[in-house]
């Protein structure tokens, strides 16, 4: 990891830049450790910025006016360095830059040596009451815990934790995972190249990543999950549900909106919803305890779909290219039903509902229709299959 570059808070008394003295260079083991702790005033707006070239952890603590931070660097000893005098040379004496007077952001940056084999760790400590902390690293992970205002983490190449943040967050990572735990207010996170996963959010969430699956536990507000290459596992959402695989399967627990469920290569599956959209192009597809429509469509693999006694429905279409599809009708929900099997045969449709009956049979290329009404009869579910069986099945 390379050393910090930048890091920000405002000081307007004080100079534009400032060399700090050089610090004792001690040896540990097989590696020369350099450590700087120093504190100063909080911004008073509220507002800081840190950037830097290291692994950044940044935590809110109890002070309301003073910002502290402890830089460690360490350099391994080879033989070209084996004194302390050698491990300054590439650690270097850093450099404290401050923002001048009437600035409304407050900024701090730590400019140490820029050797590659310095690794930089910088800690920082504000007060946790911070209207906002914005923390920007060129390359190395990132880390931020117990902040009451809005929170933005920029990295080129490194992994982002959050936890403890009451208000927003907004992560974004050229190449590593984010884990955030619980967040007060809406999230807003994107990876090129890492999983995501996700303990709360307070509002609305949406997450994308080019390479990684996605992991959300809770959310109250409407989540949108996208990813190029990876699984999407949802555990419960209150409103509505919009998420995206291109090579992936998606799980979704309970949503208390409608959900739009699509993946090119994977298995879908929902397990409650205020009606569902879900569609694969390899993989099965399963879902139950939906109120409202419910639309299906498998390319290839088998469609599962289980109806629930005294959920309302709406008219829904099950449809599948190459695959079975079974549905699961209690006995006193009523509903209309009409199925059709493109390839024929026989029994081609089975159905353990004597309402329903043969209503064509063709020969060239049999297509089988089986309708009629359950209960009263209800809105229409259309089940439709062009290589495969239907299966109609009375569930309790």
């Amino acid at each position: 990891m390379l050393g910090v570059m930048a890091a920000t808070a405002l000081l307007s008394t004080l100079p534009l830049a400032q060399v700090v003295p050089q610090v004792p260079v001690n040896r540990a083991g097989n590696t020369w450790v350099a450590i700087k702790t120093s504190s100063f005033p909080a911004p008073p707006q509220g507002r800081l910025q840190i950037s830097a070239r290291a692994h950044i952890v940044v935590r809110g603590g109890d002070s309301s006016n003073a910002i502290s931070y402890k830089l460690t660097q360490r350099v391994p000893v080879t033989p070209a360095i084996r004194s302390e005098e050698a491990a300054r040379q590439f650690i270097g004496a850093p450099a404290v830059y401050r923002s001048p007077d009437g600035t409304s952001v407050g900024k701090l940056v730590l400019s140490p040596g820029a050797s590659s084999i310095v690794a930089s760790e910088l800690e920082v400590t504000v007060p946790k009451q911070l209207v906002s902390v914005v923390v920007e690293a060129p390359s190395g992970s990132v880390e931020a815990y117990d902040l009451e205002g809005a929170v933005q983490i920029t990295t080129g190449a490194g992994e982002i934790r959050a936890d403890r943040i009451q208000g927003g967050f907004n992560g974004r990572t050229g190449g590593g995972e984010i884990r955030l735990g619980k967040i007060g207010g809406a999230v807003r996170c994107v990876s090129a190249g890492g999983s995501i996963f996700i303990d709360s959010s307070g509002t609305d969430t949406n997450c994308s990543t080019m390479g990684g699956g996605i992991y959300l536990r809770e959310s109250p507000g409407f989540v949108t999950l996208q990813t190029s290459g990876g699984n999407i596992v949802v555990d419960k959402v209150a409103a509505a549900l919009n998420v995206q695989s291109t090579s992936g399967s998606i799980e979704v627990g309970q949503a208390g909106g409608f959900v739009s469920a699509v993946t090119n290569e994977g298995f879908i599956q929902v397990s409650g919803a205020r009606g569902v959209r879900a569609e694969s192009g390899h993989g099965s597809v399963r879902v139950k305890g939906i109120e409202g429509p419910i639309q299906i469509s498998a390319a290839v693999g088998n469609i599962f779909a289980d109806l629930v006694a005294g959920m309302a429905l709406a008219q829904s279409s099950l449809v599948a290219s190459a695959g079975d599809i079974t549905l699961g009708v209690p006995s006193n929900l009523p509903v209309t039903v009409m199925a059709r099997n493109e390839t024929g045969g026989n029994p081609g449709i089975v159905s353990d509902f004597s309402e329903l009956r043969v209503k064509s049979v063709g020969f060239v290329v049999p297509p089988v229709v089986v309708q009629g009404s359950i209960g009263r009869g209800g809105p229409l579910m259309n089940l439709s299959t062009s290589s495969g069986l239907i299966y109609i099945r009375r569930v309790k």
